[in-house]
């Protein structure tokens, strides 16, 4: 199970065996199980390794993008930050969820 903690000064996604600070994150996007339609939230570190959040369709797509945008995207690295610029509209993300970006 992967889950997110915070520690001293930084994020980390974690599971039982090793912690992962958010600038090791390569990029995040969400999938859909074909079979079970579930929503997964894919998380790529610089060393190719994926990490998979289940939302159980808990979350909307939409606030999971939001909730990356917002959390996880100040600590990820610049080249990272343009993966998820290009992926993400942030104008209709502005608009269908009213949603604006903060300036840390």
């Amino acid at each position: 199970m992967h889950y997110f903690s915070y520690e001293g000064t930084k994020w980390l996604l974690q599971n039982q065996k090793r912690q992962r600070p958010f600038s090791s994150i390569k990029e995040a996007e969400v999938r859909r199980n074909g079979l079970t339609l579930i929503n997964v939230l894919v998380l790529t570190t610089h060393d190719e390794k994926q990490y998979q959040i289940r939302t159980y369709n808990l979350i909307d797509e939409l606030y999971v993008d939001v909730l990356i945008d917002r959390y996880v995207y100040p600590y990820m690295r610049p080249e990272s930050q343009a993966v998820w610029d290009r992926q993400v509209n942030l104008e209709e993300l502005y608009k269908e969820a009213e949603y604006k970006i903060k300036s840390f």
